[in-house]
């Protein structure tokens, strides 16, 4: 929980992703959970019932098929954060430990600078990510059933085709609200419904970034390592065999069984923080799998439907929430896309690392213990969303391709037909 508070602060525990089973505080997670996942799917059944009451109404069918996706994958998050909860916990282990500790004292002299980037990075992330998620539900939820309110063109009549119209997203419910209390109850309950989206949305893709933020830090640091090796063995033997490292050279120190032992042992140092960082990166994986497999699988479609919404609606308070929405998704799939890419690329570096090392001059040893090293590269870190297609910036180019086909083909029709 200590490693979790610092680095996360209560992102898992706000978000119901890591519950607290403390005896104090067991039974209020377990309700939390109950809550968080039983209002999506009450949301979306009602919604299911919205979509086909809404008949021909292209527009609205969009908006309510964008939340359901929304909500779908609102429950996807909590079903993979709970039911990979050990890996989770094996993550706060590794990052509490600082993944791995070189017992020949290196330290890498950029750590400090990748230290200051990756924490300017999340910084901004924390502040930016739940606020515009926040803004997003209280511009939905909140301004724009007022504004709409004002208007001329909004309807007096509270319900059309079972719908209800008053509520801050019209939907059909299963009650029919015609006094006061009802109707708090159904604001409220669509309100917490989009708190509930934003906390585990906007949670799962904070931690899922900081973990990833992690890997990468340590790949560099392992990187460096690698870079550096002879230097680490070299210190290492200026501290044992004082006074013959002072009359060698290196090309002598490859020719010296005793320095070639100290290469051996630091390579050895690289394979085990090597298989920290996979272990880590599998969690990380498996964790992210269906989530973000859902993710990528619905964002095309949740796309199109807040394009859709955006061009062909007249309300100017419904063309900025499904603006507002666009923006949040194609960012998101921007940022995770790039994370992935870059720690597949960090991970093939590490073959060229080791193959820019003066290899030649080892003895056959510490050749095999590079080989042996260079086998388990051949498998480099790549995020499969769904556990089937690789999370990169290729993939963020297939996914954003039928999207800027939707908006020529969305804004062609919107200037041939400027009246509709």
């Amino acid at each position: 929980m200590t490693t979790m508070k610092r680095e996360y602060s209560y992102l898992l525990q706000v978000g119901a992703l890591f519950l607290n089973l403390r005896p104090k505080w067991r039974y209020l997670s377990i309700l939390q959970l109950v809550i968080y996942f039983t209002i999506p799917i009450y949301f979306m059944y009602s919604a299911v019932l919205t979509t086909i009451a809404w008949g021909d109404d292209l527009n609205n069918i969009a908006t309510t098929v964008h939340y359901t996706t929304l909500l779908l994958i609102t429950d996807i998050v909590l079903v993979a954060f709970i039911y990979y909860r050990a890996r989770i916990a094996d993550l706060m282990r590794i990052t509490g430990n600082n993944y791995y500790t070189y017992k020949d004292g290196f330290q890498s002299s950029k750590e400090e600078m990748w230290k200051k980037r990756d924490r300017k990075l999340k910084i901004i992330l924390i502040v930016a990510v739940p606020l515009y998620f926040s803004l997003c539900v209280v511009v939905g939820l909140v301004i724009a059933p007022n504004l709409d309110a004002n208007k001329k063109s909004s309807t007096n009549a509270d319900y059309i085709n079972n719908i209800y119209m008053k509520s801050p997203v019209p939907m059909v419910f299963p009650f029919e609200i015609n006094e006061e209390a009802t109707y708090f109850f159904s604001t409220l309950s669509q309100i917490l419904a989009g708190m509930v989206i934003a906390l585990v949305i906007a949670g799962a893709d904070l931690v899922l970034i900081f973990l990833s933020l992690g890997v990468g830090f340590q790949m560099n640091i392992l990187r460096d390592a690698i870079q550096n090796i002879d230097n680490r063995a070299l210190k290492v033997f200026n501290e044992i065999y004082k006074e013959d490292s002072k009359k060698k050279t290196m090309k002598e120190l490859y020719d010296d069984g005793r320095f070639m032992k100290l290469i051996d042992w630091c390579i050895k140092q690289n394979v085990e923080h090597h298989k920290v960082i996979s272990r880590a990166f599998e969690h990380i994986s498996e964790v992210g799998k269906w989530p973000l497999g859902a993710a990528f699988f619905f964002v095309s479609a949740a796309i199109a439907f807040a394009l859709f919404s955006f061009v062909s609606s007249s309300q100017i308070i419904a063309q900025l929430l499904s603006l507002m929405l666009l923006s949040a998704e194609v960012w998101n799939m921007l940022i995770i896309s790039l994370i992935g890419q870059q720690l597949t690329d960090m991970s093939e570096g590490i073959g060229n690392d080791l193959y820019d090392l003066k290899w030649r001059y080892w003895n056959k040893s510490c050749k095999v213990s590079m080989l042996i090293f260079k086998e388990r590269l051949k498998r480099p870190l790549v995020i499969l969303a769904g556990g089937l297609t690789p999370i990169n910036m290729e993939m963020f180019a297939a996914v954003s391709q039928p999207l800027r086909c939707i908006i020529n083909a969305v804004f062609n029709q919107k200037l041939i037909n400027p009246l509709k």
